[in-house]
């Protein structure tokens, strides 16, 4: 074999290299979906966060990052350009926790403290379990079954609960409070207007749990009540998103419908819904949540978001395949803030559906060709699986080529080298063909891939790396006689089984 033939073979590798990493780079430009760029970091920064809340402010919003020993308060403006203000350690963060920059209001030891400094507070109450706060009405709940409702300018108002408080929700200018008894699993909402007054109820299954609830005013009409449930069945754990609706006036007991959450593009169904969270935009309200969807590369969680319906929602993707995602919340109708895990670090992203960032993301972002080549390199390995398999084509053709050579070698043939080389190379793609068609499920190969769409485009992809495999022998003008014929054969096998890793590899399974 001289320097022309390696030389060759070594720039056909280079060439199935280079396109290989040109589609993972174009995949790594591709957005989500049609309406949402692809996503943007903020500041960069990460921990271990587990709550994430956004407060609407004068230039934009004030976010709060909360881990189980941190809270860090991050101003923003309106393209998300954001600077930490202030980080504090001294809070209860199984409690809530809410600020908006200029006031900010904890909970340390069972008291409840405000303060417009981050190192200093001042107490408002003790033996205080937990509170609710909006921009105007701050509502808390106290170990003696106490609630006292504080709107801006007035005097706190003082309730004594019949039953513990579960939760509080400040809905426009009301005020409800929820009980929910784990004996009965009845849930009770009260209204707190002069007194606490019975508002709705509900019951859920023994094997129910819910793990978030939300109240808010769908129109001008009818609240809106959102659960998120998990249930425990024979062993296996499911999550399900239900609603109902409340009139406003004439209040009754609510009935829930379970929501179907389809991918908007796909079609597909959503599973695993977890930390739904909703945005009343002008009109129409929006859900976002984090859900398993199948891809090309298996299942992958991501971030959707669609108006809420009751019945069933198609959801536009928000986030792309390859990383978790958790605890979005939308900012307005054209942003959503969320956590991406990178490294076990959880950092402030956002993705948009603004033309100006859809362009910007579409032309690339910084690092794309680093994640690209991260992607292109794990993807690869997928491609051991086949090599492994490549058994099923190499002893047929070896079989069928010693077996014609020890034919021809008996009838004197003169030609019995290039004959056994031939053999070996056309049995080998004819066994490629069978293996693909009858074991390996072409047509699920063919879905992954980018760049085909029909079954016998793999077909003619494998005729291709056949003649592929034998153009270093005919360009360098090689010719096959006793000496090198083994070589050859081994070359060409080697050849064709590094091209099926480049090209096929990364969409085997």
């Amino acid at each position: 074999m001289n320097k022309l033939f390696k030389l060759i073979t070594t720039l056909l590798i280079i060439v199935f290299l280079s396109f290989q990493y040109s589609i993972a780079l174009e995949e790594q430009k591709q957005p989500p979906s049609p309406e949402w760029s692809r996503s943007f970091p903020t500041d960069g920064k990460g921990t271990d966060y587990f709550k994430l809340q956004s407060v609407p402010t004068e230039n934009g919003f004030g976010i709060s990052r909360i881990s189980f020993d941190r809270w860090d308060y991050v101003d923003c403006d309106t393209n998300l350009n954001c600077d930490q203000i202030w980080s504090k350690t001294d809070f209860n963060y199984r409690t809530q926790a809410w600020t908006d920059g200029d006031s900010t209001y904890y909970i340390k030891d069972e008291t409840l403290f405000r303060s417009s400094n981050p190192n200093t507070g001042v107490p408002i109450s003790s033996s205080v379990i937990d509170f609710t706060k909006s921009k105007d009405i701050l509502v808390y709940w106290k170990t003696d079954n106490k609630l006292v409702v504080q709107r801006d300018n007035q005097e706190p108002k003082e309730y004594v609960t019949e039953e513990p408080v579960w939760q509080s929700f400040i809905v426009e200018d009301q005020v409800f409070v929820v009980y929910k008894s784990v004996i009965t699993n009845t849930v009770v909402i009260n209204q707190a207007s002069e007194t606490l007054t019975p508002f709705a109820q509900f019951e859920t299954k023994a094997n129910e749990n819910i793990h978030s609830m939300h109240l808010f005013a769908l129109n001008a009409n009818e609240y809106s009540i959102l659960l998120e449930i998990g249930l425990k069945s024979a062993g296996a754990r499911h999550k399900y998103i239900r609603t109902a609706n409340i009139s406003k006036t004439t209040p009754e007991d609510p009935v829930f419908s379970e929501i179907t959450f389809v991918d908007k593009v796909s079609g597909e169904k959503l599973r695993d819904m977890n930390t739904p969270s909703i945005f009343n935009g002008k009109g129409t309200p929006y859900l976002t949540f984090t859900a398993t969807m199948s891809t090309k590369t298996g299942s992958s969680n991501h971030i959707f978001v669609g108006e809420l319906n009751p019945e069933r929602i198609e959801a536009s993707v928000v986030t792309k395949s390859g990383d978790y995602y958790s605890h979005p919340v939308m900012l307005n109708e054209e942003t959503i803030i969320f956590y991406k895990n990178v490294k076990s670090n959880n950092e402030l992203m956002y993705s948009s559906s603004s033309e100006e960032k859809s362009e910007l993301s579409e032309n690339g972002l910084k690092g794309d060709a680093k994640e690209a080549f991260h992607s292109f390199f794990t993807q690869s390995f997928k491609g051991i699986l086949l090599a492994l398999l490549s058994f099923l084509w190499i002893v047929p053709a070896t079989f069928i080529s010693y077996f014609t050579g020890t034919h021809l070698q008996k009838r004197g043939n003169r030609h019995l080298s290039p004959l056994m080389y031939g053999s070996y190379i056309a049995t080998m793609f004819i066994s490629q063909l069978l293996v693909f068609s009858q074991i390996l499920h072409a047509d699920s190969i063919v879905s992954k891939m980018p760049y085909l769409s029909e079954t016998w485009h793999l077909y003619l992809l494998l005729f291709i790396t056949s003649v592929v495999s034998v153009l270093p022998l005919i360009l360098s003008r090689t010719k096959i006689i006793e000496d090198n014929a083994n070589r050859a054969i081994v070359h060409a096998t080697l050849l064709n089984l590094v091209i099926l890793v480049i090209l096929i590899g990364p969409y085997f399974f």
